[in-house]
């Protein structure tokens, strides 16, 4: 037998076992982490060295996504030891949740689960490795074994990354009634769950269905996005009702120089919403105006075309309705110092809404014959007149065809009686209807009176037998007389001689009646 001794560090006794000190672990890409094994002669190895490679030592080097076995053996040793590792890339922080129940592993594989997930639990998404999120889970309660690692792996389908802001690809829309239009949001992170439950805050002015709002009837309101975290996106809503007419009122305006007015619109429908009202004067010059129908005339007797204008909104699919105007003709007048009294001798006239002959602006009936106007105002070829009997009946009259007139005054008191004459002093009745023969020269003169009482009707009596006027009550009277004469001429009636003259009689209430009518005792003239 050959027996004897040697050294020790001489003899290599081959072990029969390797085993890995650490666990199943992750690296990130570019990272590396060491392990160590027990045992002599210990031989590393990696299943995939693109994914994961290990040197010598033991140390473990990430280089892509994926899962590898790291082997540590032993020389003629007859058993090997092997754990997992998950190479991950590295994502921002994002949270999520699992969208059903799901298993929880130690590693991106489906080898080591750690416990399990409930539908709804939230986490938060730390990097990703293949087909697996490496996420943090919220409730670490779920972990079931023994690792102090705070990280585990969930399949990516069984999770849904919260958005954390959502861009809308309209923030504000205007349609018309019975338009439609998609909205589109892009979430971020990409990845996010995108989905969003839309409701509208006012069901009567747009619906929503499916991202699609559908505008009903005119007005504003706001479409509201949920998504599945409880933020939200918003899109305000105007929906445009187009004027399909709109009216000046009033159409024609006179205006003292210097001075100002308002103009104002009606439209239809009376409900018109979001359209743009502008105004334009045609003759700035002459007329100034503001947006919102303020009117100022210039210094110079003049006339101008306002111009307003009614623009629906355009919508945001593209369509624009067609806009509406109207126009309003303003004469600029001159204001008279004193007023004074004309009429229509000849023949009825026409009379003028503004200063102009334009037909538009002529009024289908005319003024009347002998019709008393009082003049206010002067413009151009033009008076601005009232008539007496209607003041509110303000007018344009051509200076050519109207006489001045003179207007009598006289002032009487309650049940006097007057008799109209050519002049005071004139024992001649104006109001009279009787044939009257000269008893010196018996020649005939025809008298024929037609009495005219233009306001004030309850005011006097007239008797035109006896050709006097009654007052009756107190208040103003204006009346014309007109007095047709035919004279006799050789026997024979001339033609005819035609005169009219024009009253404003006060009618009061004199001291003496007050004990007995309960009249004011002061004396009192109405104007």
């Amino acid at each position: 037998r050959d027996t004897g001794f040697i050294k020790k560090a001489d003899i290599d006794i081959p072990s029969e076992k390797a085993e890995i000190n650490e666990e199943d672990t992750s690296v990130k890409v570019g990272d590396k982490i060491q392990y160590s094994a027990t045992g002599k002669n210990i031989v590393w190895s990696s299943s995939d060295s693109k994914i994961a490679d290990v040197d010598s030592n033991g140390q473990v080097t990430g280089k892509a996504e994926g899962t590898v076995s790291i082997t540590a053996g032993v020389k003629n040793g007859s058993k090997s030891d092997s754990v997992y590792v998950s190479v991950y890339s590295s994502l921002t922080d994002t949270a999520g949740y699992l969208n059903t129940d799901s298993k929880l592993y130690k590693v991106a594989n489906d080898k080591m689960e750690r416990g399990m997930g409930t539908e709804g639990k939230t986490l938060t998404i730390v990097g990703q490795c293949g087909s697996y999120y490496r996420v943090k889970m919220d409730d670490v309660t779920v972990y079931t074994d023994d690792s102090k690692d705070e990280y585990c792996y969930v399949q990516k389908s069984r999770v849904d990354i919260y958005p954390t802001n959502a861009v809308l690809n309209y923030n504000s829309v205007i349609l018309y009634p019975n338009e439609k239009i998609k909205l589109r949001v892009e979430v971020t992170p990409q990845n996010a769950n995108g989905t969003i439950h839309w409701v509208s805050n006012n069901m009567d002015i747009v619906s929503v269905k499916d991202n699609e709002i559908n505008a009903l009837r005119g007005g504003e309101t706001t479409v509201v996005g949920t998504m599945i975290n409880g933020r939200t996106v918003k899109c305000k809503v105007k929906v445009c009702v187009p004027v399909t007419k709109i009216t000046i009122t009033p159409g024609v305006f006179a205006v003292e120089k210097g001075k100002t007015g308002y103009l104002k619109t009606t439209c239809v429908p009376e409900t018109q919403i979001y359209n743009t009202v502008s105004w334009k004067s045609l003759n700035s010059k002459a007329v100034t105006v503001s947006n919102n129908g303020k009117i100022k005339a210039g210094k110079s007797e003049n006339t101008a075309k306002i111009k307003v204008t009614a623009i629906p909104l355009k919508s945001t699919t593209g369509q624009q309705k067609s806009s509406v105007s109207d126009t309003a003709f303003i004469s600029v007048y001159t204001k008279v110092s004193k007023s004074f009294y004309v009429s229509p001798h000849k023949a009825d006239i026409t009379q003028y809404m503004a200063a102009t002959t334009e037909k538009n602006y002529t009024k289908s009936n005319k003024i009347k014959k002998n019709q008393l106007l009082r003049v206010i105002g002067t413009c151009g070829k033009f008076y601005y007149v009232e008539y007496v009997n209607a003041p509110d009946n303000k007018v344009f009259v051509l200076k050519s065809k109207v006489q001045e007139v003179e207007l009598r005054h006289k002032e009487l008191t309650i049940n006097q009686i007057y008799c109209p004459h050519d002049n005071e002093k004139s024992s001649n009745k104006i109001i009279r209807n009787e044939t009257v023969e000269n008893k010196k020269t018996k020649k005939k003169t025809v008298y024929k009176t037609t009495v005219n009482i233009l306001k004030g009707k309850n005011a006097v009596k007239k008797d035109k037998k006896a050709g006097t006027l009654t007052a009756i009550q107190k208040g103003v009277c204006f009346l014309s007389t007109k007095q047709t004469v035919k004279r006799y001429k050789n026997n024979k009636l001339q033609s005819k001689e035609t005169k009219v003259i024009y009253y404003r009689i006060h009618i009061v209430v004199p001291e003496k009646l007050g004990n007995l009518t309960g009249y004011a005792k002061k004396k009192m003239t109405v104007y």
